[in-house]
């Protein structure tokens, strides 16, 4: 098998989430008040998620931040030329002291971030370049949505 490196201009965009000052403190609320799932293996270490039912629509947290994310979304959909762009799953992961989540990818187009609760000492997700084996990490802050695409690996 023969591998072409060539430079693909694929955008990753990050944006902040207007309405999150607003919103954050309902958003935890509902969080903490759903069911949630904990894992500790070699490669991970998790207080809290709820992967496991990324696909459920119904889920209160869900519900109420869904409509925001699409409100911010739209622009990155209309620069990217998609239509009919929709949220295919949704799940929430919850860092605590020295939780990891080691590197991985995603099916999909697109996979996105939402800093919800960040202090200037949490560990942002880190993203490896396939070509040069970099390490990139952005600089975000609470409130922002970093948006790429699921194939490149990235780890917390």
């Amino acid at each position: 098998m023969s591998v072409k490196k060539t430079s693909f201009n694929i955008p990753i965009y990050k944006i902040k989430l207007q309405k999150h000052n607003l919103i954050k403190s309902d958003l935890i609320k509902l969080l903490e008040d759903s069911a949630q799932s904990s894992s500790s293996t070699e490669t991970e270490k998790l207080s809290a998620f709820d992967y496991c039912d990324s696909d459920d629509f119904d889920r209160e947290w869900v519900k109420f931040i869904c409509g925001y994310l699409q409100e911010e979304l739209g622009d990155i959909f209309e620069d990217l030329q998609w239509s009919n762009a929709r949220l295919m799953d949704i799940w929430f992961q919850k860092y605590e002291l020295y939780d990891t989540h080691g590197w991985h990818t995603h099916a999909g187009h697109y996979s996105g971030i939402y800093y919800v609760n960040l202090n200037e000492k949490s560990p942002r997700t880190e993203f490896i370049n396939l070509y040069t084996k970099d390490i990139v990490e952005f600089d975000c802050n609470e409130g922002d949505i970093i948006l790429f695409p699921g194939l490149i690996p990235h780890r917390s």
